[in-house]
């Protein structure tokens, strides 16, 4: 799937992308020779004449061999108006091919920082239901504890379930999502057109870090009426999962 062909399908060909092509470049013809253009390297054209020239040309016979299928197929329908295409590039670009790879350079890395930036809303939406759920199960045991003597298997279940889910939200944050950060960063040293904010990593980061917190405050909780009501697993299992929420709560604190 061409990149085009992406951003028709997630319907992201709207806003600053639309605009851009309204001033910059007709969209009929970035549809229709989306094929073509993404075959290019349109940023090295854009700093050689002679590259961007040979750019142009490919694009003239991309224009003729389609045009050439379409007589042959003897289509009913009309299809693209493939010769109107060469004439509005030839009249337009033909003397200024640099002009061109300049143009289709620039819009090509917009709708790559569009695509980027959807997927990374899709991303967050994600982690934001992953962290609302831990919250939502959190503050049913918090509810559930209010009520002395509901110290049972049940109880324990609810935490553990929470604490594993908070475990591959950490490993998801330690692991990958700030390793992309690093290297989107790396890229925007060299001028690449990545998004280097840090708003949504310290988000979710803050997020996950205020649930172990209070999972720890639960378990210290539990740990003092476990020993209140004389349970003989008073020191185990509120001991042993608070290490592992301080585990936890550190690999996230130490990034």
């Amino acid at each position: 799937m061409t990149q085009w062909e992406e951003l028709l399908k997630r319907n992201l060909i709207q806003g600053r992308l639309s605009q851009l092509y309204e001033r910059k470049f007709p969209r009929h013809i970035r549809h229709s020779l989306c094929l073509c253009i993404e075959s290019q390297d349109w940023d090295l054209a854009a700093l050689d004449e002679n590259k961007a020239r040979a750019c142009f040309h490919a694009l003239l016979m991309y224009l003729d061999e389609q045009w050439n299928h379409s007589l042959q197929d003897n289509n009913f329908f009309p299809g693209p108006d493939f010769p109107g295409m060469k004439d509005y590039l030839v009249k337009h670009f033909q003397d200024e091919p640099l002009n061109l790879a300049v143009i289709l350079s620039e819009c090509l890395q917009e709708e790559k920082k569009v695509l980027a930036s959807a997927s990374e809303k899709q991303e967050v939406k994600k982690e934001v239901k992953s962290l609302e759920l831990l919250n939502e199960n959190l503050d049913y045991v918090q509810k559930t504890w209010q009520n002395k003597g509901m110290v049972g298997d049940i109880k324990k279940q609810m935490i553990v379930d929470i604490l594993n889910q908070a475990e591959q939200i950490v490993a998801a944050l330690t692991d990958v999502e700030l390793p992309e950060w690093k290297h989107r960063q790396q890229l925007a040293c060299i001028g690449g057109p990545v998004d280097t904010s840090l708003d949504h990593l310290e988000e979710w980061f803050t997020a996950v870090a205020d649930v172990l917190i209070q999972v720890n405050q639960e378990l210290q909780k539990l740990q003092d009426q476990s020993k209140k009501y004389n349970s003989p697993d008073a020191s185990s299992f509120p001991g042993e999962t608070e290490n592992f929420t301080l585990s936890l709560l550190t690999k996230l604190l130490a990034k």
